[in-house]
């Protein structure tokens, strides 16, 4: 029965006839007598009781069809055919589809005939798509629902053809985990990435060769001449705008693929659609590169010569001496041990490949990046060498400091109140009670002014000053509010600097806080110092900037609303001192009560030297907890048809219990903290490079597509920790990079849902 397509536009009905072997004249005499359109009108045309006879009456009305006791045979096995078919389809699935499963022998012959007949185009083995890309994008097609597919992931004849690669992971002294490796492709130049786009390109127009009806006409979904003008183009736009780089390529590919998928998905014909993805990423396709991604041999820039390569050319007769080193040119500076003692395996980053299957050095991307740090990141080569040279020559994490002097002043004295320019709407909050009046509001250790953000969510009206170092996250803040005004530091945060802002405006009050750095703190570090890490001392900043606004005149009348945001898992001592500092005791908020990612942090909250809830006694602070119907937010969007394993509903039943890991930035994790964890959340930990810590390996914490999984993306972080999506994929940061350089949502200001308590005078109010 599964050569039967009842996707196809006839719902399957030629598929019958043929593997029932009718002759085509039958067929055809059989459906103009009837006026049969799809497969449904042959098999409910008949009584289910009776259809022997059924079918008998109706092959007996066509007159060259008449006595012929064949051709009743097999009509007859058609029906049967066709009702089967008709009933596994409405039969519900037991399993989720795979799209990458073949296609029905009779529909894969078909659509391979339609495309000699159309093209007459005979593909070369390494650019001609494989089996499981057409049939997954065939089925997208006629399902309207289009996806985007990593260029890495689009495979070709050749390449499925390779041999899959072992892996094997030592569990214990006598237990090995062996394992097929699912690699993609590593793509390290601007022509590899174009060769993929070019079998992409086929993949889609073989998929797309059919007509569809739109806006009063017949369309093709998809034709050859149109994806392969895109491809051109787009190699053409890269070579002249950008220098080659395969990152901008990759960067406008996936925008005007996702902008493709979207018009797809919204019923539009895919050749129409990409005209009109490409009309809007006209400007995105010319726009040149804002960093050379090559440095010249000459140019003599520090910390970009590893050796100094030679004026002279070699002698007549002199052959070139042989380099074994060809994954990176030696103009590129590389480090050899990283902090801790652990050296970086030579062999594994110069193409040699590490052959030693002992080796206890660490196999990660030894460029030295013009900040002083190495990549350290999984796949070496020139995708590392274009980051390298696009980044900023500035400490990792650290704008330069500029002093916050009159003309900081005079900006936030000029800005206006901070309205939201990102892209979507902010999440709405009917049961919050939103603040009266106009606020200022000074986000200290701000990342993308998460603070900010929430306060715009709940209708407040404020202006903003965010304190953050961090240029990524300060880059995305920019983008979605302009009107904030940005400093470098918390250190160079005063109370004189808000007396222009404050003899200018009047305001009903103040909001400082935020979440300070928790690395000296957190039990996830297992060399915590505590207060010793000066780090950890960053809350004092905080209590220096409210002694200093409570001492202007111009804050005597106003309500000066302090809070204080850091890890649960912090020392007792730690958690002692904070509350000396700050006036009052802590409140516990956990993300996970809230249905989708543990989040366990102490709040201080309160306005003076006044808590929120002062009348707390206990030893173990009080816990707020969400306890509403929904969890927060009620739906996120994963892509690809990924999705975790759990019901946000049920866990917020739960009180947070199952809920996802904690969000961590991407770097080489150590591995101390295996044993805590399961052993396919072991494997997991060891197949993905040590991305993100082991626990975050665990089924609960991964998005899953049936037997494939992930982590989920900055995008999907943002989303399930209550922001907009564009909050955790704005940065222009290249892609690879923005993983590692990126915190999570939950370290670039605080998590929106549970930053929102603040209870003063007798009044909740939403902050």
């Amino acid at each position: 029965m599964s050569r039967v397509d009842v996707l196809a536009d006839d719902r399957g009905l030629q598929g019958c006839f043929k593997v029932a072997n009718i002759q085509q004249e039958w067929a055809q005499d059989f459906i103009t007598k009837h006026k049969l359109v799809t497969l449904d009108d042959y098999i409910y045309s008949v009584a289910h009781d009776t259809w022997e006879k059924g079918v008998e009456t109706l092959v007996s009305q066509v007159p060259t069809l008449r006595d012929n006791m064949i051709a009743l045979a097999r009509f007859r096995s058609a029906f049967d055919i066709g009702r089967e078919a008709l009933r596994q389809a409405a039969a519900p699935a037991t399993k989720s589809a795979d799209l990458d499963e073949p296609l029905p022998e009779a529909t894969m012959k078909s659509l391979n005939q339609d495309w000699a007949r159309r093209y007459n185009l005979q593909l070369d083995p390494s650019l001609e798509p494989c089996e499981a890309l057409r049939s997954r994008l065939y089925r997208e097609f006629r399902k309207g629902q289009l996806t985007v597919i990593e260029a890495r992931k689009v495979k070709s004849v050749i390449t499925v053809a390779q041999p899959k690669t072992q892996g094997s992971v030592t569990l214990g002294d006598n237990l090995h985990l062996e394992f097929e490796k699912e690699e993609g492709i590593l793509i390290k130049s601007c022509v590899e990435y174009y060769l993929q786009m070019r079998v992409l390109a086929h993949a889609l127009a073989w998929a797309g060769n059919y007509q569809v009806d739109y806006e009063g006409g017949r369309h093709w979904m998809m034709d050859l001449s149109t994806v392969l003008g895109y491809v051109d183009v787009a190699l053409r736009n890269s070579i002249e705008f950008a220098g080659g780089s395969m990152l901008w390529l990759q960067r406008n590919d996936v925008l005007t693929r996702g902008k493709l998928a979207t018009y797809v998905n919204r019923g539009m014909p895919g050749s129409v659609a990409m005209k009109q993805a490409l009309h809007e990423t006209h400007f995105e396709w010319r726009s040149p590169l804002a960093a050379p991604l090559v440095v010249s041999s000459g140019s003599g820039s520090p910390g970009t010569t590893k050796r100094k390569q030679e004026s002279s050319p070699l002698p007549v007769g002199e052959a070139p001496t042989k380099r074994p080193r060809t994954l990176k040119a030696d103009r590129w500076a590389t480090v050899s041990m990283i902090k801790g003692g652990k050296r970086l395996c030579k062999p594994y980053n110069d193409g040699r490949g590490c052959s030693n299957s002992q080796c206890d050095q660490m196999h990660a991307c030894d460029v030295k990046l013009p900040n002083g740090k190495p990549c350290l990141c999984a796949t070496p080569g020139d995708p590392c060498l274009e980051i390298a040279a696009a980044l900023p020559a500035t400490p990792v994490g650290r704008a330069l400091q500029r002093p916050v002097d009159r003309a900081s002043a005079d900006r936030l004295r000029a800005a206006k109140p901070v309205a939201w320019r990102g892209l979507g709407d902010l999440p709405q909050f009917t049961w919050a009670k939103p603040l009266v009046g106009s606020w200022l509001v000074i986000d200290l250790w701000a990342g993308f002014s998460g603070l900010c953000v929430a306060l715009l969510a709940m209708g407040v009206r404020f202006h903003a000053v965010a304190a953050e170092n961090d240029i990524f996250p300060a880059q995305v803040a920019e983008q979605i509010m302009l009107q904030v005004v940005a400093v470098d530091a918390v250190e160079t945060v005063t109370g004189t600097m808000f007396r222009p802002f404050l003899q200018r405006r009047q305001v009903r009050g103040i909001i400082l806080g935020g979440g300070s750095p928790c690395q000296g703190n957190s039990i996830l570090n297992t060399g915590r110092k505590g207060l010793a890490d000066t780090r950890s001392q960053q809350p004092q900043e905080l209590v220096r900037i409210r002694q200093e606004l409570q001492d202007l005149p111009e804050c005597a009348t106003l309500e000066i609303v302090t809070f204080l945001e850091n890890v649960a898992s912090m020392p007792r001592e730690v958690m002692d001192q904070y509350t000396a500092w700050m006036g009052f005791p802590p409140i516990l908020i956990d993300a996970g009560a809230c249905g989708w990612v543990q989040r366990r942090r102490l709040l201080w909250l309160g306005q003076g030297r006044c808590g929120v809830s002062p009348r707390c006694t206990g030893t173990d602070p009080p816990e707020l907890r969400w306890k509403g119907p929904k969890p927060i937010p009620a739906k996120v969007h994963f892509d690809q048809s990924f999705g975790p394993l759990f019901d946000a509903a049920e866990v917020v039943k739960a009180a947070g219990q199952g809920a996802m890991h904690p969000f961590t930035r991407e770097f080489w994790h150590p591995s101390d903290r295996v044993k805590l964890v399961p052993p396919e959340a072991a494997a997991r930990f060891y197949q993905d490079e040590r991305r993100f810590p082991p626990s975050a390996y665990t089924a609960e914490s991964l998005l899953w597509r049936k037997d494939e999984w992930r982590q989920p993306g900055p995008e999907e972080r943002a989303q399930m920790m209550g922001f907009p999506a564009q909050c955790g994929g704005a940065s222009p940061t290249p892609k690879q990079y923005a993983w590692q350089r990126f915190p999570p949502a939950d370290d670039c200001g605080t998590f929106l849902p549970a930053s929102r308590c603040v209870e003063y005078e007798g009044t909740a109010t939403v902050v």
